[in-house]
């Protein structure tokens, strides 16, 4: 799969369009959980961390991978290239899937760094965790809700069942929210202002995010509790005035560079 799905990013345009339409409307049709069940396990690969047991057992990867089909898209100058193929993916994700893939994004990566089974020290785990984040924040995981006429349905859903169903969404999002996502990203926050980490930037990054889509329900996901709540919002403001600057500095024409927090 590694290789096919890597495809997308061929020079030739003519042979990158072909990739997407073999993989999105004939792969993904015959085979429905192809990137749900293989994306975490093409992060760690495209970032040369070794696939878990659990993670290999829940996708079906072979365990030995022919040197001859590896393809390395390891390092910061691939980072654009990686980020392309999970937007692809993402893009056939519907909202359960989303909600499921941030799950074990916090479950899967962001949990194994904090207890050591992922070594934050080593740049390999590090850029699968600053891939993570950026995942978490882009606009290609947001919900959108879109609960009406499926392709097969001539007539659209009552008003009452569409309703229904958004609100089953709803709810289902702020049961993840609350039981793995937020946990997970306020232990990492800790865990990242502890080592004064540059990925602060892109954990702010999602906070922001989050807090756009769903402001009206921070107070919940945050357990009510306020002194966290106004910690947090600080950090989203430090971060947007980052933002700023370096906006401000690329207008300069000078080389632009990505975020990070020193301090």
């Amino acid at each position: 799969m590694y290789r096919f799905v890597s495809t997308i990013l061929d020079e030739n345009k003519i042979i990158r369009e072909y990739a997407k339409f073999c993989l999105r409307d004939v792969l993904l049709l015959q085979f429905p959980d192809l990137f749900s069940n293989h994306f975490i396990e093409c992060l760690m690969y495209f970032n040369k961390v070794p696939v878990s047991g659990e993670i290999r057992s829940a996708g079906r990867v072979q365990e030995v991978i022919d040197p001859v089909q590896h393809v390395n898209l390891y390092g910061s100058e691939n980072f654009e290239n990686r980020m392309t193929i999970c937007k692809f993916m993402l893009s056939t994700f519907d909202d359960r899937l989303k909600l499921t893939l941030m799950a074990h994004i916090c479950t899967q990566i962001i949990s194994p760094v904090m207890n050591g089974n992922l070594k934050y020290d080593d740049p390999c785990v590090y850029a699968l965790l600053k891939d993570a984040l950026t995942i978490m924040s882009v606009k290609e995981i947001r919900l959108n809700m879109d609960v009406g006429k499926g392709p097969d349905d001539e007539d659209e859903p009552p008003a009452v069942v569409v309703a229904a169903a958004k609100e089953m969404i709803t709810q289902t999002f702020r049961k993840a929210m609350i039981d793995y996502v937020m946990p997970s990203l306020l232990d990492l926050r800790a865990y990242l202002n502890e080592r004064r980490s540059r990925l602060r930037s892109e954990l702010y990054s999602v906070f922001r995010a989050i807090c756009r889509e769903h402001k009206d329900q921070i107070d919940e996901f945050l357990d009510g509790d306020q002194q966290l709540k106004a910690e947090v919002e600080y950090d989203i403001r430090r971060y947007e005035a980052s933002v700023l600057h370096l906006k401000n500095w690329c207008s300069k024409d000078f080389s632009c560079v990505s975020v990070t927090f020193k301090g």
